[in-house]
């Protein structure tokens, strides 16, 4: 048992080296790849910074005023911010850069910078660096947290003491595809909110896996989910999918348990209470200070056009919200490549090894909770009614990691010296969509 243990250990420790490495190289190579031509830059919402030797970043048109208002959080509170709705990430950012303005020092004073201003962009970048390296240490580590939360999908179901090299392969192979995408590649390096579009599906799997498994009843489990989409909320809207997909299974849960159906009533009742109760704090807060609140995302008419299509009649209401699912699906179906691949290699491994299927019993309820799960995050943006590339991909990390979960299992159902081909696969398919994603030009933004 104490080996088992000690062999473990060794291969939690390399799954973890194999992925941070992976990412490192990932991120080094968007820092060289291809950058956005001089004479697009306006029109792809990009302004290209050169760093020395062969590196550079482009900046999202977003960033610069996500960096002046973590150097300025008073400008939340303006009229009419339109950040003021979601000022988590600002804080955070605004929090960080404080210790890290010890190492790298400020610069003067920044002036809110209008976009399309080239050479004043690149002076807010040069005298907030510590803002600027806040905002990507706060990316780099929602995509290990993503990561982190990926490992506890994929070994629900897997005895980590019995964690060999295969398994390590497969779970690092996993990890880098769920990083390796457009999403990834156009924001990490620059200020933005866009990769939670990442981790808020893997932690919506999660939180799906664990309450039908009973999870409503471990109370640190309903505080802790209730407290990080609360917090998360006040950063990104988009962390109500997490709560939207778990209050119908808490609300079966507490109907199907009767007699723990107080304690299930109770935590469903914590749980949406601590989801809300920050941004509701924000909001008293701007309105006691200011007198108004705005929220730009309601302004520019995100998820209340339904309301106004919805008094234009049933028929045109349907008409347009298919419509804007078909953009997301348009959008959606070229980042669905790797993801295809792992599945026909899946496909292809189960029928060589039909003994791996052995354990397909295990693979309830990973495989119908990860399409829950996307499809609750596509319905999420197809209401939201706002196209866009960035927005399409978040349907498809629950079904990487439910990919990558079946992998395990599966190949667990082999004997050891069977267990390489499956890996091998994956990891080819990872490595190559690294390589395409970090050398094709774009996307921009």
């Amino acid at each position: 048992m104490e080996r088992m243990v000690s062999r473990a250990k060794l291969n939690f420790d390399w799954i973890w080296l194999g992925f941070i490495v992976g990412l490192a190289y990932l991120l080094t190579g968007f820092l060289i790849g291809p950058r956005v031509p001089a004479e697009r830059q306006l029109g792809a919402c990009v302004t290209n910074i050169n760093l020395p030797g062969p590196f550079g970043v482009g900046l999202n048109c977003d960033s610069p005023e996500l960096m002046w208002l973590a150097r300025e959080p008073s400008g939340l509170l303006t009229k009419n911010s339109y950040r003021q709705s979601r000022p988590g990430l600002i804080i955070a950012a605004a929090i960080l850069q404080v210790p890290l303005s010890l190492v790298v020092p400020f610069g003067a004073p920044p002036q809110k910078i209008g976009w399309g201003d080239v050479e004043g962009i690149n002076k807010l970048f040069k005298k907030n660096l510590p803002t600027y390296l806040a905002y990507v240490l706060l990316n780099i580590g929602i995509l290990i947290a993503s990561f982190f939360i990926l490992r506890r999908v994929m070994e629900r179901e897997h005895d980590r003491r019995a964690i060999h090299s295969a398994s390590a392969l497969l779970i690092v192979s996993t990890g880098l595809l769920l990083v390796a995408n457009d999403v990834t590649k156009a924001f990490v390096w620059s200020p933005h909110m866009q990769m939670f579009n990442i981790l808020v599906p893997v932690l919506s799997l999660y939180v799906t896996l664990r309450l039908l498994r009973g999870g409503l009843f471990d109370r640190s489990f309903v505080l802790g989910i209730g407290l990080t989409v609360g917090l998360g909320l006040t950063a990104y809207a988009f962390f109500v999918v997490v709560t939207a997909c778990a209050i119908p299974l808490a609300i079966w849960t507490t109907i199907k348990e009767r007699r723990r159906r107080g304690r299930a009533a109770t935590h469903l009742t914590a749980l949406i209470v601590l989801s809300v109760v920050p941004s509701l704090l924000w909001y008293a807060y701007v309105r006691t200070t200011t007198g108004a609140f705005f929220h730009a995302e309601m302004a520019d008419g995100e998820l209340v056009w339904m309301t106004e299509d919805w008094a234009k009649g049933i028929g045109y209401f349907v008409h347009e919200w298919f419509g804007s699912l078909r953009e997301q699906l348009g959008f959606m179906a070229p980042q669905t490549i790797p993801l295809a691949a792992l599945i026909v290699w899946i496909a292809i491994f189960a029928l060589r090894h039909r003994t791996a299927l052995r354990g397909a019993g295990h693979l309830w309820p990973i495989v119908p909770a990860g399409l829950y799960v996307s499809i609750a995050v596509l319905g999420f943006y197809t209401c939201i009614g706002w196209g866009a590339p960035r927005l399409a991909y978040p349907p498809i990390p629950p079904l990487i990691a439910a990919a990558g979960a079946v992998a395990l299992v599966l190949n667990q159902q082999l004997p050891t010296t069977e267990r390489r081909e499956l890996p091998a696969g994956f990891l080819i398919i990872a490595l190559v969509q690294m390589v395409v994603v970090v050398v094709k030009e774009g996307p921009w933004s």
